[in-house]
């Protein structure tokens, strides 16, 4: 009797791992993971891989280093995340690291280029990720609305500040970008160039 309770025990937790990692789906989206040393969040699970957000806001640095004509394709903070930043980690760290086809859309309230596909190591979130991930109306013409507000994307560094964090996406010109706020907007910034707003990374890892 024993045996067969311990037989359907294993048995058990063996398909319960099956149906949290083995699948198509995760069901531990929202945790937090360590790796590389930085604190992640995942965002999404499939096939053996996850996305993951960074849970903490990392470096503050420009998302250009000047304001000109600019797309996620050609920006700095796009050479500068998968040069040192990736170059930052270990090399078994690394290994886990997925490049992957970005695919990076028309502002969706002005219509502004988002630019070619890239593909890449690390990137930053454009506002549908932020919609899909987040939530928030993102139709046309409610952007400065509270419809489009949602504290899900409000951000934090380790030390508990409260920090705007860089998206990818255009936003009313070629020589701006979209950025979350400290309390949860998405915004153009006119100076691409700034360095007062954060860096939060994300990734494709296999599992």
């Amino acid at each position: 009797m024993k045996k067969i309770l311990l037989v359907i025990l294993v048995l058990s937790l063996t398909l319960l791992l099956t149906a949290c990692f083995g699948g198509r789906n995760y069901r531990v989206l929202g945790d937090i993971i360590e790796f590389g040393g930085i604190e992640w969040r995942i965002l999404e699970g499939q096939d053996g891989r996850v996305l993951l957000l960074s849970e903490h806001l990392l470096a503050r640095r420009p998302y250009h280093n000047t304001v000109e004509s600019t797309t996620w394709e050609t920006s700095d903070i796009r050479q500068w995340l998968n040069d040192e930043f990736y170059n930052s980690f270990a090399d078994e760290y690394r290994a886990r690291i997925i490049e992957t086809t970005v695919v990076t859309d028309n502002n969706p309230w002005h219509g502004t280029l988002g630019g070619n596909d890239t593909v890449d190591k690390i990137f930053l979130l454009s506002i549908d990720e932020i919609a899909q991930y987040f939530g928030g109306d993102m139709e046309p013409h409610v952007w400065w609305d509270d419809a489009q507000w949602s504290p899900a994307r409000i951000a934090y560094t380790s030390g508990g500040q409260a920090g705007a964090w860089w998206l990818r996406t255009p936003f009313q010109s070629q020589n701006s970008v979209a950025l979350v706020t400290e309390t949860g907007f998405v915004v153009p910034a006119f100076n691409i160039n700034q360095t007062c707003t954060f860096i939060r990374p994300a990734m494709w890892i296999y599992l």
